[in-house]
């Protein structure tokens, strides 16, 4: 475990490659970053949606956890390289109930609570988008096509909005 923790520290340094793609090296936002504040955007919004808030905000810190094997891999790159998820967990070492929650992610994606997980990454990506002045009319109406909830979707015209004043 103690070798685990140690390995989480390449998170804290890993660039998110959507980023890097579109030709800007020069954000500081990193998987671990990007983590933290899914996780609680990821908090509030279930609460709003009626969903188990802590369960959500432990997903959301665990969602990418695997990218410290498979560094960040964008759509596009998932669609040529497929992740074992269960040799990924086997390998990284995460155990107990943040084990269960991070595979659950990946084999119950019609429950409520991990679609919530999914609409505060989504809505992470957005803010962050915003925040950086990339240009965001592709992220945008990705981000809005892909929410589960029409809560996130409101969300996502308010952080439209607090952004434009």
């Amino acid at each position: 475990m103690i070798d685990f923790f140690f390995s989480l520290g390449f998170l804290k340094r890993l660039q998110r490659t959507g980023w890097i793609k579109r030709g800007d090296t020069s954000l500081s936002d990193t998987v671990a970053s990007h983590s933290f504040r899914t996780a609680i955007i990821g908090y509030y919004l279930a609460q709003e949606i009626g969903v188990d808030a802590k369960k959500v905000a432990l997903g959301c810190l665990v969602h990418d956890l695997h990218e410290y094997l498979t560094g960040d891999l964008d759509p596009e790159m998932k669609l040529y390289l497929k992740e074992d998820k269960l040799k990924i967990m086997e390998d990284i070492g995460l155990e107990g109930e943040l084990k269960e929650l991070w595979l659950d992610i990946y084999r119950k994606k019609d429950e409520d609570w991990v679609k919530v997980v999914k609409d505060a990454d989504l809505l992470e990506t957005l803010i962050q988008a915003l925040e950086e002045n990339v240009s965001t009319q592709d992220i945008v109406k990705n981000v809005i096509s892909r929410l589960n909830f029409p809560q996130s979707k409101i969300w996502a015209e308010k952080i439209m909005l607090k952004v434009r004043k």
